[in-house]
């Protein structure tokens, strides 16, 4: 249950929730995103950073079923409008680079790919994520400010 042991423990959804996890059993979820089957996102990182969930996901107080954020968009508010679920955006590593590097630019935050900064010096039109360059990164920052970045690629990959 994580957060939901907390954070709207009174609203009906998530008392399905407890519901499915006091009873042992997995819950039906609906799939939003269709992740390749090596990937893997905990959204760990983004509470411990105290992300909001509208920041990814945009008004979840408002939605039966939450997605992405996918902007006002007028074909999604008709979409609605008539009962019909729009589609997610797709998850992409470049829509997570994206929005890890309008977050930095935008809030001076050290969200990942910040690094790439200090590793050429500008900020490259395209990401340099490879294995090892992850790795460096997480342990750089590591040794430097006393953190705690996973240095194992299972963090976001299985």
């Amino acid at each position: 249950m994580g957060c939901h042991k907390i954070t709207a423990a009174d609203k009906p959804e998530i008392k399905k929730l407890a519901e499915y996890a006091g009873k042992g059993e997995p819950v039906p979820w609906v799939r939003v995103y269709k992740l390749p089957e090596f990937t893997y996102f905990p959204h760990k990182a983004h509470i411990r950073a105290a992300i909001r969930r509208q920041t990814c996901h945009g008004a979840v107080e408002t939605m039966t079923t939450v997605g992405a954020r996918t902007g006002q968009q007028l074909g999604n508010d008709l979409l609605n409008l008539v009962g019909l679920r729009p589609a997610a955006p797709p998850l992409t590593m470049g829509w997570c680079v994206e929005c890890h590097r309008r977050e930095n630019a935008t809030h001076g935050t050290r969200a990942p790919l910040d690094c790439i900064l200090n590793l050429v010096g500008l900020r490259p039109a395209a990401p340099l994520l490879t294995m090892g360059w992850c790795v460096e990164c997480h342990r750089r920052e590591n040794a430097t400010r006393g953190s705690h970045a996973p240095l194992d690629c299972i963090t976001c990959h299985h």
